[in-house]
């Protein structure tokens, strides 16, 4: 016998087209696992913002404005902003956000993370 039959040829597709979808099933939750680690650092580098401010004390808290950790290189146009206010005569409330950018993404995506912080001390 020369050449496919077309059974041969059939099960030859039926075959390949498993391959190909186990192969992109596999490959979908590559992006989640990547917003999600990217949401882990961001969630990481907020709280480390909170905990130094909480640890320098009410006394010298920074203005409200943009800042800067190393950790945020490793989002995607990672950014930090902070908003400091009264919250009372003797306590201040501190917003902390972190945005960045997916790829697959036009939608930015943030945390925001907030506390007060008392004259005697921070309130976790």
């Amino acid at each position: 016998m020369r050449g496919f039959s077309y059974i041969e040829l059939i099960v030859t597709l039926a075959l390949v087209g498993v391959i190909l979808t186990v192969f992109l099933a596999l490959l979908s939750p590559l992006p989640l696992a990547r917003v999600a680690e990217h949401r882990s650092i961001a969630l990481a580098v907020a709280e480390n913002e909170l905990d130094a401010l909480r640890a320098a004390g009410y006394g010298v808290l920074p203005e409200s404005g943009s800042w800067s950790a190393p950790e945020l290189a490793l989002l995607p146009s990672g950014a930090g902003t902070r908003t400091v206010t009264d919250y009372n005569d003797t306590t201040k409330q501190v917003v902390v956000n972190v945005t960045w950018s997916e790829i697959e993404s036009t939608t930015p995506y943030s945390i925001t993370l907030s506390t007060l912080i008392t004259i005697v001390g921070g309130i976790p």
